[in-house]
This record gives C-alpha cells, structure tokens and sequence, in this order.
C-alpha cells in the first residue's frame, strides 16, 4: 500500500513539475522539484532487496543540486553549488555501477572508445560559449561520461537483464539532459528545453536506480 502510494505520488509530482515549467510557474516549482529525489530514495528503500548506500548517497547529492539550481536564478554561485552536488552524485553512482575489484576484459576496456569520440562531439558543440565555466563543465562531462561507460562494463558481473539495461539506459538519457541544459545554456536556446531537461532527468534517475532494484 505505501509503494503504490508514493509510485502515485511520484507520478503526480513528476507531472506537476512537468505543468509548472510548461507554463512558466517557476515559484510553484518549490512545492515539486525537492520532492522527486525522496520519493525516488523512499521508492528504492522499499523496493530494493539489499540498499546500496552510494545509490542513496547520489540521489541525496541531486537532491541538494535540484534546490541549489531552482534557488539560483541567475546566481553563478547557487548554479556552481549545484553542479558540484550533481558531480557528487555522479560519483557516488560510479563507485555504485563499477564491478567488484577483478580482471576486466580488454573487450570491455575498449568500450570507452566510443565515450572518448562522444566526449570530443559534446565538447566541440559546447566549448565556443563555455567562458568562466569551462573547466567546472568539462570535468562534469568527463564524469558523467565515465559514469555512463560504467554502467556500460556492468554488463561483464550482472548479465544483460534488467540490472545492466536500466543503469545503461538511464545513464544515457542522463547524458541527452544535461546535453540539453548545456545546449541551452553555452550555445542556442532550445524550444521547450526546460520541459525536456526535466522529463528526461526523471526518467535516467528512475531507470539508474531502478537497475538496482
């Protein structure tokens, strides 16, 4: 009863939040935006079969970077703040994702070979405008990256079920959003960017986690 509850809740958040930046509500994004990462957090404790600690670590971490972007209204140090605690909880999902200490294959390794060519498209679609930001955002791209890559190698000590497919997935819609964000941000406005930064975010945090599940 209480996971249906809050499955619901989520859903209706998540659709509210989606309403509010349609239609430019941004004060009414403070009753929305901080409630998806606990909801998320109290799903996965309910859900999960053993708690990964790091999993909780990272959404807490995108929790405070959820309040610290919404609070930032154009504030350098707020929207700085905010990055920090989303590379956090990059982090924390790298140390969550990366197999057990043991050989890994060069088959494997070799893998992030497509992430150093993706890296080299997404930073020559984004460097003309970085300024100031430039070293901050190119440290967050080569973690987000490497957080995707292993999520990738994942797939050598749990299968291609669920558990691979959903952290792989997620991480890759993760990347698509903050693509988005940065877009938007250094280089062009993007129609709607807002709606679909936020959509996507929600659903790479809910596949990530849901791959632990």
């Amino acid at each position: 009863m209480i996971i249906k509850i809050l499955f619901i809740s989520l859903i209706l958040i998540s659709i509210l939040e989606l309403i509010f930046i349609g239609l430019n509500k941004q004060k009414n994004r403070y009753m929305t935006k901080p409630l998806l990462m606990p909801l998320i957090m109290a799903l996965y404790m309910l859900y999960s079969h053993s708690i990964n600690y790091a999993i909780l670590g990272a959404l807490f971490f995108c929790f405070l970077g959820d309040v610290f972007l919404l609070i930032s209204k154009g504030n350098d140090n707020f929207f700085k703040l905010g990055l920090v605690s989303f590379l956090k909880g990059h982090v924390l999902y790298i140390y969550a994702l990366m197999p057990p200490i043991a050989p890994i294959s060069l088959w494997c390794i070799s893998y992030i070979v497509p992430y150093i060519i993706l890296f080299m498209i997404l930073y020559d679609k984004l460097r003309s405008n970085f300024g100031a930001m430039k070293i901050p955002v190119v440290a967050y791209l080569v973690v987000i990256l490497f957080m995707s890559f292993t999520s990738l190698i994942r797939m050598s000590y749990v299968g291609v079920g669920y558990q691979f497919w959903f952290p792989f997935i997620g991480s890759i819609v993760f990347i698509v959003s903050d693509f988005i964000l940065a877009y938007s941000m250094f280089v062009r406005r993007i129609k709607d960017d807002g709606l679909w930064v936020m959509f996507t975010y929600i659903v790479a945090q809910i596949f990530i986690v849901g791959g632990f599940c």
